[in-house]
């Protein structure tokens, strides 16, 4: 019913949060995997954090694999960029929160890493076609909010805003998104109409 709900709603993007590990909230995972489904048939922009990556990436085939606690739990590690973000010697430090990850030689056929970390964990992947982005660390906890982050949210929504705001250098805004959020160990609950936690006005 979840598509149906975002139909009604107005719901111009998704944004896919981090939280229960995939398989410890059913009905998160099975509203997420809607929601995204309709996001592709539609061609709507999907951005995905820490959990929301790894949603795309089941969504697409890829698999998961588990991490090193130490290494990707509540921690800081360096990334390495490459493709459009820039290249294999550019890099930056990002915040670490996740049990699984996504392998480099795993990751689904029409996705494309442009962040990777130690061992070849992919820690950032776009599609080859659609609107899609996700990256495994969680901008929202960075204070102030990174230049690089404003980048990959303006690429990932440009689809849903107008050519003018796209053409601005002010940080464009999206009309409506949807947000799916749940903290580790908590349940959102059945999204129903009347439960709309999960929509939230989007502004730049």
């Amino acid at each position: 019913e979840a598509p149906g709900f975002a139909m009604e709603w107005g719901i111009d993007a998704l944004v896919l949060t981090g939280g229960d590990d995939i398989g410890e909230a059913p009905v998160r995972d099975q509203t997420e995997t809607a929601l995204i489904d309709w996001c592709v048939v539609t061609e709507r922009p999907v951005f995905g954090v820490c959990r929301g990556l790894q949603m795309i990436q089941r969504q697409f085939g890829g698999a998961l694999a588990p991490c090193a606690s130490a290494d990707h739990v509540a921690t800081r590690h360096p990334v390495k960029f490459c493709g459009w973000v820039g290249t294999e010697a550019d890099g930056a430090e990002v915040n670490s929160f996740h049990t699984w990850g996504i392998r480099g030689d795993d990751l689904a056929p029409p996705l494309v890493t442009f962040a990777v970390s130690g061992e070849n964990w992919v820690e950032g992947c776009y599609h080859r076609e659609l609107p899609i982005l996700g990256v495994m660390w969680h901008p929202e906890r960075g204070r102030p909010f990174r230049d690089l982050d404003r980048c990959l949210l303006r690429h990932v929504f440009r689809p849903a805003i107008s050519d003018s705001e796209a053409d601005s250098d002010a940080m464009p805004s999206v009309p409506t998104a949807i947000i799916l959020a749940a903290g580790r160990g908590s349940r959102m609950g059945t999204l129903t109409e009347a439960q709309p936690k999960c929509l939230i006005e989007l502004g730049g």
